[in-house]
């Protein structure tokens, strides 16, 4: 299943794309919030945070798996969407999303913040 999907960069990550593979740096985390889904009819957890690479930076929107990340952290994000807000592309990593610590890291002085 993710077999030949290549990873993109932040840099890429300029239109509304699904299932997709990116690594990123882990920057800030900003808030949860427990919201109710009218479709499954249960609460969930939403977490936001600020990722990152060498290529820039975006939000992170994670359903239910906060625990799993932590700042200063580099992860491989496979099978994610990348979504609109205003303007503002955003990564979703969903329940079905896979997290996983990256074999490599990603260094803050690589990141681009500009």
């Amino acid at each position: 299943m993710l077999r030949g999907k290549r990873t993109l960069k932040v840099v890429n990550l300029r239109k509304k794309l699904r299932r997709i593979n990116v690594l990123v740096k882990i920057l800030e985390k900003k808030s949860t919030k427990e919201v109710f889904s009218k479709v499954t009819k249960r609460y969930h957890y939403i977490t936001e945070y600020v990722a990152g690479d060498e290529t820039g930076i975006i939000p992170l929107i994670v359903w239910n798996k906060s625990n799993d990340l932590q700042l200063g952290k580099t992860y491989l994000l496979k099978d994610v969407d990348i979504t609109f807000y205003n303007g503002i592309p955003k990564i979703i990593v969903r329940d079905d999303s896979l997290v996983m610590p990256a074999e490599q890291d990603i260094d803050f002085s690589q990141i681009n913040t500009g």
